[in-house]
């Protein structure tokens, strides 16, 4: 007598939990076998099913959140001179790719360009097609902003909640108390 779908998958269910343990053993053996067979069955799976990776990779990434920061955390302080090597190749390549749109290099700035620059809402990543200049004359111009008066002013940013400020920075220069 053929049995319906839900109690086929309840027997399966239940039949793999009595014998989990021989099952696991039985793949790591298959898997242990032929490592290149299955990296290829894996890819094959993920090619097929990329909604489903994402998926289990941002439930994977929110279960252990706090388990991949420790680690990062390890990782750099036992060799931080290789995550900044790291941040300065990521930089010069995200800088290289800008520079092929950048068509203003060596113009003085003008006052659009640095109250465009000096939007808070957009990366630099995003600015610096926009002006025609590359992401690090952008960042570069943005510390100039947080702390040379003369440009602020170039900037028509006569207000200093307007400026690129930050909490424990200061607007131009600093008053002195009488």
């Amino acid at each position: 007598m053929p049995r319906d779908k839900a109690t086929r998958d309840a027997s399966n269910a239940a039949y793999r939990e009595r014998n989990r343990a021989a099952i696991n053993a039985r793949t790591r053996a298959r898997i242990a076998a032929a490592p290149e067979k299955n990296r290829e069955r894996v890819h094959a799976w993920e090619a097929a099913n990329p909604e489903r990776v994402r998926e289990y990779q941002s439930r994977w990434g929110k279960a252990n959140r706090d388990k991949t920061r420790a680690w990062n955390r390890r990782q750099y302080h036992a060799n931080p001179e290789k995550y900044r090597a790291s941040n300065r190749r990521r930089e010069k390549l995200v800088n290289d790719v800008s520079r092929e749109s950048a068509s203003h290099h060596g113009e003085p700035w003008t006052g659009p360009q640095l109250e465009l620059a000096a939007r808070d809402d957009l990366t630099a990543v995003q600015v610096a097609p926009m002006l025609g200049r590359t992401v690090a004359a952008v960042r570069m111009m943005r510390a100039k902003l947080r702390e040379d008066p003369k440009i602020i002013m170039l900037a028509g940013l006569d207000d200093p909640a307007d400026a690129m400020t930050r909490p424990g920075m200061t607007f131009g220069p600093v008053p002195e108390v009488a």
